[in-house]
């Protein structure tokens, strides 16, 4: 990913800011998001999350648009994450918002290039953009290395 890692010095002009999904919004998000790959990307996420996280063991998940038109999901939970990224040797805590945010991103760029869905290209630079504002960016765009 190591045109990742030439994009996160750029800041995008306008911040890019998540609104929490209303329970009642929730079951439209991912078809909205990803049409006829919900699912795909949906498990996704939580397989990969439990690959990053050995102490992953399910559980609620909070949803999140972005003012960009993205998307990302993180566990719902305040015990922080400990992400053990194999490829590249990453290991910290970080919290489940960045976490979240990690597994998100991974995904959508795997399925990105095992589909050729530009859905799923688009979905991973909109996270992308928003990551690189957040507390954790540098914690993030390490794992994601």
């Amino acid at each position: 990913m190591d045109a990742l890692n030439e994009c996160a010095t750029e800041v995008p002009v306008a911040p890019v800011v998540r609104a929490l999904v209303p329970e009642d919004a929730r079951m439209g998000c991912l078809p909205r998001h990803f049409g006829y790959n919900l699912n795909i990307v949906e498990n996704g996420i939580y397989d990969v999350m439990g690959q990053l996280c050995a102490d992953y063991e399910g559980g609620y998940w909070n949803y999140y648009e972005l003012s960009s038109g993205g998307f990302y999901m993180a566990p719902s939970t305040d015990a922080p994450c400990v992400i053990s990224q194999q490829g590249n040797g990453f290991h910290g805590a970080l919290t489940s918002d960045a976490a979240g945010i990690i597994a998100c991103a991974l995904v959508y760029s795997r399925l990105g290039a095992m589909l050729h869905d530009q859905k799923l290209y688009k979905a991973f630079y909109q996270l992308r953009d928003f990551a690189l504002q957040h507390e954790e960016s540098h914690l993030i765009f390490a794992a994601l290395d």
